[in-house]
């Protein structure tokens, strides 16, 4: 079965097979059972209090039979209160319950593979159907297909309020994400990239890390930071600079970064083969 897909503006798309889950039949019963078993998983264990409805001071005389009277513990005391008034027992004001819930009992229910499987199958597939989708209430007046497929383009919204005004309208136009640029700013745009880039510092870093392979104590050092650093040290941070600088806004000129970093890996490969291979021979 073929369905209409839609664009985030509302406007048709194109149209789309759908998956062969939407041809399972609709079991109500299962899709309810399986529900009920989801929702026990929430459920919270409950008990009662081992000493509940025991706190007062209760005592049964123990009377002989065929008295006429209760054989149930009555409460003691000086003359007021619950004086003489059956307690305790469940059958009692105040008295425990006859048959309290258990902290032990066994609440989480269970479902088996197929029928967990089948239910799911069961719900995704009553999507597809208008009458179904109405009879839960929603809103279907113009809506010819069902289910609606919208375009990948809904995955780039962010804001919970757009994605609100696309299901209560069914049209997302967010003209705040259109960026205005003059013929200017647009050609220097188009210079950046078009333009070659030429320069041997990919090459040169190639060569400084090849050095520092072979000679990691050697002394390095920067001409505006007249410091000398080991090769070990000074090799790696100004790599972790151009990554740095490559990454983020904080680039001072045109400077290729990541060629710097792609010319430090690959002299890096050829002198780890070189340093590996030189007296395989």
């Amino acid at each position: 079965m073929k369905i209409t897909t839609y664009t985030t503006t509302g406007t048709k798309e194109g149209e789309i097979e759908l998956p062969l889950i939407f041809s399972t039949p609709f079991r109500r019963e299962l899709i309810h059972k399986a529900w009920t078993n989801i929702t026990s998983h929430k459920f919270q264990p409950q008990g009662r209090h081992p000493t509940a409805g025991q706190d007062v001071v209760a005592d049964s005389n123990d009377p002989p039979t065929g008295q006429g009277v209760s054989r149930v513990a009555r409460a003691q005391g000086g003359g007021g209160g619950r004086q003489g008034q059956g307690a305790e027992v469940a059958s009692t004001r105040g008295g425990r319950q006859a048959h309290p819930p258990i902290v032990s009992k066994v609440i989480y229910k269970k479902l088996n593979k197929k029928e967990n499987k089948l239910a799911l199958c069961s719900a995704i597939a009553a999507t597809a159907s208008k009458e179904i989708v109405g009879l839960r209430g929603h809103k279907i007046e113009g809506i010819e297909t069902f289910p609606i497929v919208v375009s990948n383009d809904i995955e780039s919204i962010s804001k919970a309020n757009d994605i609100s005004k696309i299901l209560d309208t069914g049209v997302y136009t967010n003209y705040a994400d259109v960026i205005t640029l003059s013929q200017a700013e647009l050609s220097q745009f188009y210079s950046l990239y078009h333009t070659p880039a030429v320069g041997a510092s990919g090459a040169v870093y190639g060569v400084l890390v090849a050095f520092g392979m072979y000679f990691k104590d050697a002394k390095l050092a920067l001409i505006f930071f007249p410091v000398p650093i080991a090769a070990k040290y000074f090799i790696p941070l100004i790599l972790l600079g151009d990554l740095f600088f490559g990454m983020t806004k904080y680039s001072v000129g045109n400077v290729a970064h990541f060629a710097h970093i792609g010319g430090a890996i690959i002299g890096f490969i050829l002198a780890y083969y070189w340093k590996n291979n030189q007296f395989k021979h």
